[in-house]
C-alpha cells in the first residue's frame, strides 16, 4: 500500500523570475507473508521451510523550494532544495540540492549544465526486504534540439551513488 500527497505553489514575480514551493508525503506499507526455504536455494518440496512475516513501513514528509531566473535573454538559472522532516520515524535526515544553468543558442538549440546531490529511499523487493537511504551526487551536460515535432537530447553525465547493498559506485555515461 502506498499513498502520495502533495501541495505545491508557484509564484511568478515576472516573466524572468519564479519561485515554486511545496510539501509532500509519501507513505508506504509493505507486508510480506512468505514461506521461504530454511536453507538458501533449497527449493525442492521436501526441503525445510520457515514462515517469514515482515511488515516494512516508511513515512516520508518533505518540503522543497525551487527558484528559476532568466537574467539574460539566452540564460536560465535554477536552484532547488528538498528537505525531509524529522517526525520521529527513524528516517535519517538529508538535504537534496541541485542547480542548473541553460544557455539557448538559438530558438531550437540549447546547452544545459546541472550538478546536484539527491536522496531517496529504496523500494523493498522480494529478495531484499529493507528500506535504505540512497544518495546520488551527479553532474551532467546536455545538448537539446527542439523543433515542432522533434526533440533530440544528447547527454554526458557522471554520478556517484551510495546506499545500495552493492556499495558505492561511480557511473559515467552518455545518452541519446
Amino acid at each position: 500500500m502506498q499513498f502520495y500527497t502533495s501541495i505545491n505553489y508557484k509564484h511568478l514575480f515576472s516573466e524572468k523570475m519564479s519561485l515554486q514551493a511545496g510539501l509532500s508525503n509519501d507513505y508506504a506499507n509493505n507486508h510480506y507473508n512468505d514461506v521461504v526455504p530454511e536453507i538458501y536455494y533449497a527449493m525442492s518440496p521436501s526441503s525445510p521451510t520457515i514462515q517469514a512475516d515482515t511488515t516494512l513501513m516508511n513515512n516520508l514528509p518533505e518540503g522543497y523550494i525551487y527558484f528559476r531566473w532568466n537574467p539574460f535573454r539566452r540564460v536560465i538559472w535554477g536552484v532547488g532544495v528538498r528537505k525531509n522532516f524529522d517526525i520521529g520515524d527513524n528516517n535519517p535526515n538529508y538535504l537534496s540540492v541541485q542547480t542548473n544553468i541553460r544557455y539557448n543558442f538559438k530558438t531550437d538549440n540549447s546547452l544545459l549544465f546541472s550538478i546536484g546531490n539527491y536522496h531517496n529511499f529504496s523500494e523493498p523487493i522480494y529478495g531484499l526486504k529493507e528500506i535504505r537511504l540512497l544518495s546520488s551526487k551527479h553532474l551532467s551536460l546536455e545538448y537539446i534540439f527542439e523543433k515542432k515535432n522533434t526533440t533530440i537530447n544528447l547527454a554526458a553525465y557522471y554520478k556517484q551513488e551510495s546506499g545500495d547493498k552493492s556499495g558505492s559506485k561511480a557511473i559515467k555515461g552518455m545518452e541519446i
